[in-house]
């Protein structure tokens, strides 16, 4: 057995711009390469570990060194440093030389923070043993072309990965066919689609590089058209199926780069004064967002159909942040483009991670299996034992145990039904920034009061924000528009599809204003506790469908350990929580069942 770890940020990129720049607004801070950092494990080219840094720290987003998440992973192998065969980072950086005697700025940062001796310190320092075949740097849209390609089943495909930038792109558009990647088009990071739309994100009072699905939810209940013109003139479409930002290109020194001070006063020249974080939201912002959006969608359909016609592939691989707008994936989902469609559950630099080591296998020979990935629930899992034994050391609850999974789901279901509010803790912990049924927090899907309580109460956020449908994938065509045969491009939650009319009302929850719904198909051989509840809820609804959203609440990493579940669970007031087949409710209040009884179940 060979292992290869893949691990992705860049450790003190954070701190050096702040102390570059102290006097510079904190939230442009995070407009920097090399957050989110994570690492994954390959046996033998197959993912058998993989966690974000985050989930260990609290600290969200963080691009520390993974150094939590690589022992995670190890130990989860029974593997110590010194067994990998081969460890690779998701970042390769080519400092040429002339350009480093020219400017002494970007060569101090390239020793700082990029080096591959840096590499090697920071391993030894955190990690231990250099592996035997030592470090492997990889290109960081190679990394996530492969973690989207090599994982989707495909045989030969388009990869678009767009992000914010990688060494010295933002987009790269790929013809891959078996072990092939070949790059047919680029955009520069001084044209970055990405960056723009961390720039709008900041201008609209939200945090860059963290809170861009704000704006994909708020681009809901805006006019594009107000703006249209002028996003137009922002982002131009060039022949080839790139596109130009030449807002992006007028920067004149390192500050005005790093802190885009030019492209942002031209914001606040065409768009008025920016909103100040927490201040009121209006329709002139609102509609700034739904233009942003919709140009967005027009340049990444842009770059698909010049990429089909190109090619003549017909299949198509998403990966790269922007891969994680769900508005973006379904607008290409719907073009019909494309036959199948695969995004990367973990689009953005944590899944970069998983893409470094499958780069790194494949030139040891390791190639993964040609088959699509099932769920990444590769983060940590807990024996029934163990959650039974944090129960018990929790006070503050009544704990009821279950020694059948359908009584639990019917138990869940009437809660749910009852509109109470239930965290569902399972299995190992999702992969990537999607709750997939492991971490999750569940409600009743249909009545849309359930959106406004557990926004504001539990997960203490904006009103606006739509929250996701956990569906059984054998019946999600009968509830929204997925067309039979392509349940599983919706499985990660990472495409938008649209509830159906007769259902809309009937499922008010988990439909965002314009009638869309960012689902989550699940079938039961992925995850059967999940798809039990789901078919328990169809019993007593008539709708296989769960509202489902992380479990966490606002600044908090999604829960990782019984813990933090419990921890997590009396902090949003929840009605009742489950790990495993352990049931836990607060004393205080005390509540029974549905049926005003604890049948199926017995007090520990």
């Amino acid at each position: 057995m060979t292992y290869v770890l893949g691990y992705s940020g860049i450790h003190g990129t954070l701190d050096r711009h702040r102390q570059r720049y102290p006097d510079a607004d904190a939230r442009l801070s995070r407009l920097v390469q090399g957050l989110d950092s994570a690492a994954a494990l390959l046996c033998d080219g197959e993912v058998i570990a993989a966690a974000a840094e985050e989930r260990f720290t609290g600290e969200k987003g963080t691009g520390d060194f993974p150094v939590h998440a690589i022992r995670y992973c190890l130990d989860a192998a029974g593997v110590s440093a010194g067994d990998l065969g081969l460890a690779a980072h998701c970042f390769h950086y080519q400092l040429d030389p002339a350009h480093a005697a020219l400017d002494p700025d970007a060569a101090a940062q390239h020793r700082m923070l990029y080096h591959p001796e840096r590499q090697v310190e920071l391993w030894q320092r955190f990690a231990g043993a250099v592996p035997r075949l030592g470090l492997e740097a990889v290109l960081h849209h190679e990394a996530h072309a492969r973690s989207a390609f090599d994982l989707s089943g495909f045989d030969r495909a388009v990869v678009i990965v767009s992000d914010g930038m990688g060494e010295t792109e933002s987009l790269t558009l790929y013809d891959a066919e078996g072990d092939e990647l070949r790059p047919l088009v680029t955009v520069p990071a001084s044209h970055s689609i990405g960056v723009l739309y961390s720039l709008v994100t900041y201008y609209l009072g939200f945090q860059p590089a963290m809170d861009e699905y704000k704006v994909m939810g708020l681009a809901s209940f805006g006019e594009p058209s107000r703006y249209r013109g002028e996003l137009a003139d922002l982002v131009r479409l060039r022949a080839d199926g790139g596109y130009l930002i030449p807002l992006l290109t007028e920067e004149r020194d390192r500050r005005g780069q790093n802190l885009h001070a030019r492209a942002r006063a031209r914001l606040v020249e065409l768009f008025g004064a920016p909103r100040p974080p927490n201040g009121e939201l209006s329709q002139r912002h609102m509609d700034l967002a739904a233009a942003l959006q919709e140009r967005l969608n027009q340049a990444m359909l842009h770059v698909a159909r010049e990429a089909r016609q190109a090619t003549g592939a017909t299949k198509l691989c998403l990966a790269g942040g922007v891969a994680l707008n769900c508005t973006t994936n379904g607008q290409l989902v719907d073009s019909g483009l494309f036959d199948d469609v695969f995004v990367q559950p973990a689009a953005g630099d944590d899944g970069a991670a998983i893409g470094a080591a499958l780069a790194a296998s494949r030139r040891i020979g390791l190639a993964p299996p040609r088959r699509r990935m099932t769920m990444p629930y590769w983060g940590p899992a807990y024996q029934d034992a163990e959650l039974v034994a944090a129960a018990a050391a929790n006070g503050g609850f009544t704990v009821l145990e279950f020694s059948d999974d359908a009584a639990l789901a019917r138990q869940v279901a009437h809660d749910l039904t009852a509109d109470q509010i239930v965290a569902w803790f399972q299995g190992g912990m999702e992969f990537g920034p999607r709750a997939l049924g492991n971490r999750s927090i569940l409600a009743d899907p249909r009545d849309a009061r359930t959106r406004e309580r557990v926004n504001r109460r539990i997960k203490q956020r904006e009103d606006f924000r739509p929250f996701a449908p956990a569906v059984k994938a054998e019946a999600a065509g009968k509830y929204f528009h997925v067309s039979a045969g392509l349940e599983h491009i919706y499985a990660h939650m990472v495409v938008l599809s649209r509830t159906k009319e007769e259902y809309v009302s009937d499922l008010a929850a988990i439909t965002h204003v314009d009638g869309t719904a960012r689902l989550q198909t699940v079938t039961r051989s992925d995850n059967e506790r999940f798809w039990l509840l789901l078919d328990a809820m169809e019993d007593l609804t008539g709708y296989p469908v769960v509202l489902n959203t992380s479990f966490n609440v606002r600044g908090q990493p999604i829960a990782r350990t019984p813990d933090d579940a419990f921890a997590t669970a009396l902090r949003a007031g929840l009605d009742a929580l489950v790990v495993g087949r352990t049931y836990v409710r607060p004393k205080a209040p005390h509540h029974r069942d549905s049926q005003g009884s604890t049948t199926g179940s017995a007090e520990v």
